[in-house]
């Protein structure tokens, strides 16, 4: 006599369908979470580098801090975190791993050719300029509290703006918003400081 075949019937299969789809819904999300995370923890680190070799920097440079956005640079080596990357033995990340945006420049490429795209995701103070008198750590009260360099927008208007205005924002915290990638990192964004420490917070109204 020949064994009969045991088989899944298609309601069986369809039970089991129903269920890998209710956990794929309740996992999804924490999933998605973790993936967030993974992104704010790596663009966090990157910003500590930033600070380490901006550290290097400003007791190299009798305190002063590197300048140099793509607005007023020629030669891409000026740029200021292409100048930070000197003092490291690793490469800084130009691209936030959560930056959405598509329009970045390719390096090995001339930049004459890639006129209108990102340099990279972040933005640097445009009041630590030599021309606003702010280039220096001497010249700065409080550096701890001054932000050096912020997310930038992944926004297409952001694509060959990479410093912001903080004076003209006059406690606007809406125009602060429109300026700052304030949300890129779960609610919160990177910022690194005049004095070298960076720090992740979420932007609120005091």
């Amino acid at each position: 006599m020949r064994k009969k075949r045991k088989a899944f019937t298609l309601v069986e299969l369809l039970v089991v369908i129903s269920i890998i789809a209710v956990l794929l819904a309740i996992l999804m999300p924490s999933l998605q979470k973790a993936r967030e995370q993974a992104k704010k923890v790596v663009c966090s680190g990157n910003m500590r580098q930033m600070g380490v070799a901006l550290q290097c920097y400003i007791q190299e440079n009798d305190y002063h801090l590197p300048v140099g956005h793509s607005c007023n640079v020629d030669d891409p080596n000026r740029y200021w975190l292409k100048v930070l990357c000197k003092y490291l033995k690793q490469d800084l990340l130009f691209q936030c791993s959560a930056d959405t945006a598509k329009d970045f420049v390719d390096w090995n490429r001339p930049l004459a050719e890639q006129t209108g795209r990102r340099w990279s995701s972040f933005a640097i103070n445009g009041l630590l300029e030599p021309q606003q008198g702010y280039d220096s750590l001497k010249k700065i009260k409080k550096p701890q509290y001054c932000v050096y360099v912020c997310e930038k927008p992944s926004t297409p208007n952001w694509a060959s703006v990479d410093h912001i205005h903080p004076d003209k924002w006059l406690g606007n915290i809406s125009l602060a918003k429109a300026n700052v990638a304030y949300n890129r990192h779960l609610g919160k964004s990177n910022y690194l400081f005049a004095d070298g420490h960076s720090q992740t917070f979420e932007i609120e109204k005091r």
